[in-house]
C-alpha cells in the first residue's frame, strides 16, 4: 500500500540564518528539514537558537568542503555531536550525517566524525554520501537522496524507495517563500507497508529513549561523584582540625585569641564572657 511520508527538504545552515526573525520561517511545522552545516564554528551558536524556535523535526548534513577540511571540521565536531542529539532523525542504534557534494570522488575526512562520536560513548554515525549532480534516487547505508531540477522539471515527481528520503532543490531558491511553495508541492509517495513504517518509528523511539536513559544514568553518576568529592573534602578538613589545632596547648589557643584583639579582629570583651560577641564584622 501507499503511505504518504514526510521527507527532509534540504536548506542550508546559511540561509536559515539570513531569515532568522523571518515569519516564513516557522512555515509547516510538518515539513522537515535536512540543514546543510555550510557554516563557520562562530556562528553553531546562532543556529541553535534558531533551531529552537521553528519547531520542526530536522537533521543536518555536512557539505563536502567541510568534511574534507580537517581544520574546520575539528571545530565543528561538538555541533555536529549536539546537532545528532538532538534531531529524530537516527534509526537504530546509530545517527545518519549525511555528506553532500557536487560530483563524485571528491576527498572525504568521515573518519573524523566517526571517532568523535565513539569517544562521546555513542555508535558511530552512518554517513551515506550524495551528489547533487546524480539523476534519479541515490541509496546509500539505508538512506535515500534526490535532486529536484526547478529549470529542468520532471512530469511526476514521486521517487519510490524505503524511508527516509532527503531532496534537495537545484538551484536553491532565492528566498524562503520560494522555498517553502517548493516544499509545500513536492509530496513524493514511498512505496511500504505499515508494518515497516511503524518498525521504522519503533526503532526511532527505542533510541530516543536509550539516549535519556543514557544521559539519566550520567547525570546521576556525576551526582554521586560529586557527593564522594565533597565527602572527602569534608573529612579532611576535620582530619586537619583534629590532627593541627585541637593537639594544639590550650595557653597557644588563647594567646592566638588576645593577638586577635590587638588585630581589631575580636573584642576585648568577649575573652570573659561567652555571651558577647566574639568576632567583628
Amino acid at each position: 500500500m501507499q503511505q504518504p511520508v514526510q521527507p527532509y527538504y534540504t536548506i542550508s545552515a546559511s540561509f536559515l540564518l539570513r531569515n532568522a526573525g523571518n515569519p516564513e520561517l516557522s512555515g509547516d511545522e510538518n515539513i522537515r528539514l535536512n540543514i546543510l552545516l555550510d557554516i563557520q564554528p562562530s556562528q553553531i551558536h546562532g543556529l541553535l537558537s534558531l533551531l529552537n524556535t521553528t519547531g520542526r523535526e530536522f537533521l543536518f548534513s555536512l557539505p563536502v568542503n567541510i568534511s574534507a577540511d580537517t581544520t574546520i571540521l575539528k571545530a565543528l565536531l561538538p555541533a555536529c555531536y549536539l546537532l545528532a542529539s538532538m534531531d529524530l532523525y537516527a534509526a537504530g542504534d546509530a545517527p545518519v550525517v549525511p555528506v553532500l557534494g557536487e560530483q563524485p570522488g571528491e576527498a572525504l575526512q568521515t573518519g573524523l566524525l566517526q571517532d568523535y562520536f565513539a569517544e562521546q560513548g555513542i555508535a558511530a554515525p552512518a554517513i551515506p554520501v550524495f551528489h547533487y549532480c546524480g539523476t534519479g534516487v541515490q541509496e546509500a547505508q539505508s538512506c535515500s537522496f534526490v535532486v529536484y531540477n526547478t529549470i529542468t522539471p520532471p512530469d511526476a515527481f514521486e521517487p519510490i524507495h524505503l524511508l527516509p528520503v532527503i531532496i534537495a532543490v537545484s538551484p536553491a531558491p532565492a528566498d524562503l517563500i520560494t522555498w517553502n511553495q517548493l516544499a509545500a508541492q513536492l509530496q513524493p509517495c514511498i512505496i511500504t507497508d505499515t508494518d515497516a513504517i511503524l518498525s521504522f518509528e519503533r526503532k526511532r523511539y527505542e533510541t530516543e529513549m536509550t539516549r535519556w536513559e543514557n544521559r539519566a544514568l550520567l547525570y546521576r553518576h556525576f551526582l554521586q561523584l560529586s557527593k564522594q568529592v565533597q565527602e572527602q573534602e569534608y573529612y579532611e578538613v576535620i582530619d586537619w582540625y583534629n590532627h593541627e589545632y585541637e593537639i594544639l596547648p590550650l595557653w597557644y589557643k588563647r594567646f592566638g585569641h588576645i593577638i586577635k584583639v590587638f588585630m581589631g579582629k575580636r573584642s576585648f570583651r568577649s575573652l570573659f564572657s561567652d555571651n558577647v560577641k566574639k568576632y567583628k564584622d
